[in-house]
Protein backbone atom coordinates (compact mmCIF):
# COMPACT_ATOMS: atom_id res chain seq x y z
CA UNK A 1 0.00 0.00 0.00
CA UNK A 2 0.87 3.48 -0.86
CA UNK A 3 2.15 4.96 2.50
CA UNK A 4 1.35 9.14 2.63
CA UNK A 5 3.73 9.36 5.69
CA UNK A 6 7.11 7.85 3.31
CA UNK A 7 6.68 10.93 0.87
CA UNK A 8 4.73 13.76 2.62
CA UNK A 9 8.03 15.40 2.92
CA UNK A 10 9.33 14.98 -0.65
CA UNK A 11 6.20 16.65 -2.00
CA UNK A 12 7.83 20.28 -0.26
CA UNK A 13 10.13 22.73 -1.96
CA UNK A 14 14.25 21.88 -1.45
CA UNK A 15 14.28 24.97 0.87
CA UNK A 16 12.25 23.67 3.64
CA UNK A 17 14.41 20.64 3.72
CA UNK A 18 17.39 23.21 4.24
CA UNK A 19 15.81 25.43 6.57
CA UNK A 20 13.97 23.15 8.56
CA UNK A 21 15.83 23.45 12.69
CA UNK A 22 15.65 21.22 15.65
CA UNK A 23 16.70 18.56 13.54
CA UNK A 24 16.68 15.03 15.18
CA UNK A 25 18.44 11.79 13.19
CA UNK A 26 18.74 14.42 10.42
CA UNK A 27 14.89 14.93 10.50
CA UNK A 28 13.94 18.62 11.76
CA UNK A 29 10.88 19.23 13.57
CA UNK A 30 8.44 20.33 10.37
CA UNK A 31 9.93 17.14 8.66
CA UNK A 32 8.68 14.98 11.36
CA UNK A 33 5.45 17.10 12.69
CA UNK A 34 4.21 16.91 8.62
CA UNK A 35 5.18 12.73 9.22
CA UNK A 36 3.25 12.44 12.37
CA UNK A 37 0.34 13.74 10.16
CA UNK A 38 0.40 11.77 7.58
CA UNK A 39 0.61 8.36 9.38
CA UNK A 40 -2.70 9.15 11.26
CA UNK A 41 -3.69 10.01 7.67
CA UNK A 42 -2.28 6.76 6.66
CA UNK A 43 -3.88 4.38 9.55
CA UNK A 44 -7.25 6.47 9.27
CA UNK A 45 -8.67 8.06 5.87
CA UNK A 46 -6.52 6.54 3.80
CA UNK A 47 -7.47 2.99 4.99
CA UNK A 48 -10.99 3.94 4.30
CA UNK A 49 -9.64 4.87 0.35
CA UNK A 50 -7.68 1.93 0.13
CA UNK A 51 -10.89 -0.27 0.47
CA UNK A 52 -13.47 2.19 -1.01
CA UNK A 53 -13.47 -0.14 -4.14
CA UNK A 54 -13.98 -3.29 -2.02
CA UNK A 55 -16.28 -2.03 0.63
CA UNK A 56 -18.52 0.29 -1.64
CA UNK A 57 -18.45 -0.93 -5.43
CA UNK A 58 -17.53 -5.12 -5.37
CA UNK A 59 -20.61 -6.76 -4.78
CA UNK A 60 -19.00 -10.14 -2.68
CA UNK A 61 -17.16 -7.66 -0.27
CA UNK A 62 -19.64 -4.57 0.07
CA UNK A 63 -20.21 -3.88 3.75
CA UNK A 64 -23.42 -5.24 4.72
CA UNK A 65 -24.93 -1.99 5.62
CA UNK A 66 -24.08 -0.60 2.18
CA UNK A 67 -25.97 -3.49 0.03
CA UNK A 68 -29.44 -1.69 0.09
CA UNK A 69 -28.44 1.62 -1.65
CA UNK A 70 -26.40 -0.55 -4.44
CA UNK A 71 -29.38 -2.95 -4.99
CA UNK A 72 -31.65 0.50 -5.18
CA UNK A 73 -28.77 1.93 -7.72
CA UNK A 74 -29.30 -0.99 -9.91
CA UNK A 75 -32.67 -0.99 -10.35
CA UNK A 76 -35.82 -3.66 -9.13
CA UNK A 77 -33.78 -7.07 -8.89
CA UNK A 78 -36.00 -10.35 -8.37
CA UNK A 79 -35.35 -11.59 -4.69
CA UNK A 80 -33.62 -14.71 -5.82
CA UNK A 81 -32.89 -16.34 -1.39
CA UNK A 82 -32.82 -15.08 2.14
CA UNK A 83 -29.10 -14.55 2.94
CA UNK A 84 -26.83 -11.84 2.75
CA UNK A 85 -24.86 -14.24 0.06
CA UNK A 86 -27.73 -14.64 -2.43
CA UNK A 87 -28.48 -10.86 -2.49
CA UNK A 88 -24.61 -10.63 -3.20
CA UNK A 89 -24.80 -13.13 -5.80
CA UNK A 90 -27.98 -10.95 -7.64
CA UNK A 91 -26.35 -7.96 -7.16
CA UNK A 92 -22.85 -9.61 -9.39
CA UNK A 93 -25.24 -10.72 -12.18
CA UNK A 94 -27.31 -7.96 -12.53
CA UNK A 95 -25.92 -6.85 -15.47
CA UNK A 96 -26.86 -10.33 -17.16
CA UNK A 97 -29.91 -10.53 -15.62
CA UNK A 98 -31.15 -7.65 -17.55
CA UNK A 99 -29.83 -8.33 -20.51
CA UNK A 100 -31.51 -11.79 -20.55
CA UNK A 101 -35.02 -10.22 -18.87
CA UNK A 102 -37.58 -11.80 -20.40
CA UNK A 103 -35.64 -14.13 -22.64
CA UNK A 104 -35.57 -17.99 -22.06
CA UNK A 105 -32.19 -17.89 -20.87
CA UNK A 106 -33.16 -15.05 -18.48
CA UNK A 107 -35.73 -17.34 -16.95
CA UNK A 108 -33.03 -19.91 -16.59
CA UNK A 109 -30.46 -18.24 -14.78
CA UNK A 110 -32.98 -16.27 -12.09
CA UNK A 111 -34.04 -20.29 -11.18
CA UNK A 112 -30.53 -22.07 -11.40
CA UNK A 113 -29.59 -18.85 -8.85
CA UNK A 114 -32.23 -20.32 -6.49
CA UNK A 115 -30.63 -23.40 -6.54
CA UNK A 116 -33.06 -25.96 -8.78
CA UNK A 117 -30.38 -28.38 -10.12
CA UNK A 118 -32.24 -27.72 -14.50
CA UNK A 119 -34.40 -24.77 -14.85
CA UNK A 120 -36.08 -25.18 -18.56
CA UNK A 121 -38.76 -23.25 -20.27
CA UNK A 122 -41.36 -25.22 -22.74
CA UNK A 123 -43.55 -22.88 -24.78
CA UNK A 124 -46.86 -24.20 -25.62
CA UNK A 125 -48.33 -23.59 -29.38
CA UNK A 126 -51.74 -21.31 -29.41
CA UNK A 127 -55.14 -22.45 -30.96
CA UNK A 128 -56.60 -19.70 -32.11
CA UNK A 129 -60.57 -19.96 -32.67
CA UNK A 130 -64.10 -18.75 -32.08
CA UNK A 131 -66.32 -19.88 -28.93
CA UNK A 132 -66.89 -23.45 -29.12
CA UNK A 133 -69.66 -25.33 -27.43
CA UNK A 134 -67.18 -27.90 -25.92
CA UNK A 135 -64.29 -25.74 -25.19
CA UNK A 136 -65.85 -22.42 -23.84
CA UNK A 137 -64.19 -23.28 -20.21
CA UNK A 138 -61.07 -24.43 -21.74
CA UNK A 139 -58.35 -21.50 -19.84
CA UNK A 140 -56.20 -22.82 -22.77
CA UNK A 141 -58.32 -21.36 -25.76
CA UNK A 142 -58.93 -18.46 -27.25
CA UNK A 143 -62.62 -17.00 -27.24
CA UNK A 144 -64.08 -14.42 -28.93
CA UNK A 145 -64.62 -12.05 -26.13
CA UNK A 146 -61.15 -11.67 -24.49
CA UNK A 147 -57.79 -11.91 -26.53
CA UNK A 148 -55.43 -14.54 -25.51
CA UNK A 149 -51.92 -14.61 -24.60
CA UNK A 150 -49.48 -14.68 -27.19
CA UNK A 151 -47.00 -17.72 -25.88
CA UNK A 152 -48.30 -19.86 -22.77
CA UNK A 153 -45.64 -21.52 -21.27
CA UNK A 154 -44.15 -23.75 -18.61
CA UNK A 155 -41.31 -23.70 -16.31
CA UNK A 156 -39.82 -27.32 -15.67
CA UNK A 157 -37.63 -27.44 -12.68
CA UNK A 158 -35.64 -30.05 -10.86
CA UNK A 159 -33.84 -30.10 -7.82
CA UNK A 160 -33.23 -33.18 -4.68
CA UNK A 161 -35.35 -31.26 -1.81
CA UNK A 162 -38.82 -30.14 -0.60
CA UNK A 163 -40.41 -27.14 -2.24
CA UNK A 164 -41.48 -24.84 0.78
CA UNK A 165 -43.37 -21.87 0.49
CA UNK A 166 -40.09 -19.18 0.56
CA UNK A 167 -38.80 -21.35 -2.38
CA UNK A 168 -41.67 -20.91 -4.29
CA UNK A 169 -41.49 -17.31 -3.65
CA UNK A 170 -38.25 -16.90 -5.02
CA UNK A 171 -39.80 -18.86 -8.21
CA UNK A 172 -42.45 -16.24 -8.34
CA UNK A 173 -40.30 -13.42 -8.09
CA UNK A 174 -38.04 -14.63 -10.62
CA UNK A 175 -41.41 -15.28 -12.95
CA UNK A 176 -42.57 -11.45 -12.55
CA UNK A 177 -39.03 -9.99 -13.39
CA UNK A 178 -39.17 -11.95 -16.44
CA UNK A 179 -41.93 -12.79 -17.98
CA UNK A 180 -43.09 -10.56 -20.97
CA UNK A 181 -46.35 -8.42 -20.80
CA UNK A 182 -48.47 -10.80 -23.10
CA UNK A 183 -47.07 -14.40 -22.18
CA UNK A 184 -49.23 -16.31 -19.72
CA UNK A 185 -48.06 -18.81 -17.40
CA UNK A 186 -49.88 -22.50 -17.74
CA UNK A 187 -47.59 -24.68 -14.71
CA UNK A 188 -44.52 -25.05 -12.72
CA UNK A 189 -43.23 -28.58 -12.35
CA UNK A 190 -41.06 -29.86 -10.33
CA UNK A 191 -39.56 -32.98 -10.75
CA UNK A 192 -41.72 -34.17 -13.14
CA UNK A 193 -45.29 -33.08 -11.35
CA UNK A 194 -47.10 -29.43 -11.13
CA UNK A 195 -46.02 -28.04 -8.34
CA UNK A 196 -49.09 -28.39 -6.32
CA UNK A 197 -49.87 -28.24 -2.02
CA UNK A 198 -52.40 -29.11 0.12
CA UNK A 199 -54.08 -25.86 1.84
CA UNK A 200 -55.41 -26.89 5.45
CA UNK A 201 -59.22 -25.61 5.92
CA UNK A 202 -61.53 -26.21 8.92
CA UNK A 203 -64.00 -24.52 11.11
CA UNK A 204 -63.88 -23.27 14.54
CA UNK A 205 -65.66 -23.43 16.87
CA UNK A 206 -67.81 -20.53 16.64
CA UNK A 207 -68.51 -22.04 12.78
CA UNK A 208 -65.70 -19.80 11.34
CA UNK A 209 -64.14 -21.18 8.09
CA UNK A 210 -60.59 -20.88 9.21
CA UNK A 211 -57.75 -20.94 6.52
CA UNK A 212 -54.31 -19.99 6.39
CA UNK A 213 -52.67 -19.91 2.57
CA UNK A 214 -49.04 -18.85 2.39
CA UNK A 215 -48.70 -19.82 -1.34
CA UNK A 216 -51.87 -17.55 -2.53
CA UNK A 217 -52.97 -14.61 -0.11
CA UNK A 218 -55.69 -13.28 -2.50
CA UNK A 219 -57.19 -16.73 -1.66
CA UNK A 220 -60.79 -16.43 -0.40
CA UNK A 221 -63.02 -19.05 0.80
CA UNK A 222 -66.18 -19.14 1.59
CA UNK A 223 -69.46 -21.66 1.94
CA UNK A 224 -72.76 -21.28 0.31
CA UNK A 225 -76.18 -22.06 1.70
CA UNK A 226 -75.42 -25.80 1.23
CA UNK A 227 -71.93 -26.26 3.01
CA UNK A 228 -70.43 -26.57 0.01
CA UNK A 229 -66.84 -24.61 -0.36
CA UNK A 230 -66.62 -22.04 -2.60
CA UNK A 231 -63.11 -20.74 -3.98
CA UNK A 232 -62.77 -17.24 -5.50
CA UNK A 233 -60.14 -14.88 -6.15
CA UNK A 234 -57.89 -14.23 -8.89
CA UNK A 235 -56.02 -17.39 -8.79
CA UNK A 236 -59.41 -19.72 -8.27
CA UNK A 237 -58.76 -21.48 -11.14
CA UNK A 238 -55.20 -23.13 -9.79
CA UNK A 239 -57.31 -24.69 -6.95
CA UNK A 240 -59.39 -28.12 -6.89
CA UNK A 241 -60.65 -30.67 -4.44
CA UNK A 242 -59.02 -34.07 -4.34
CA UNK A 243 -59.63 -36.65 -1.94
CA UNK A 244 -61.48 -34.26 0.04
CA UNK A 245 -58.11 -32.50 0.23
CA UNK A 246 -57.72 -28.80 -1.70
CA UNK A 247 -54.80 -28.85 -3.81
CA UNK A 248 -53.23 -25.71 -5.15
CA UNK A 249 -51.41 -25.98 -8.06
CA UNK A 250 -48.43 -23.09 -9.01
Amino acid sequence: MWKLENTIWGLYPRRFRIDDTNKVNNRGFWQRFNELLAKEWDETIGLYLEKFADWLLDPFTILEKFLPFAEYELGTLPVLGNTIASRRRVLNMAMVLYKHKGSKKGYEICLRMIGFTSATITEHTNNFGWDSPTTLDDPNRTLDGRCRACSDYSVNLTGTGPLNPQWMDFVYNAIVFNEPINAKLRVVNYNGQPASFSITVWVNGNGDLVYNNVWDPSLVLTLDSSGNLVVSGPNSSKYSIVNGDLIFTF
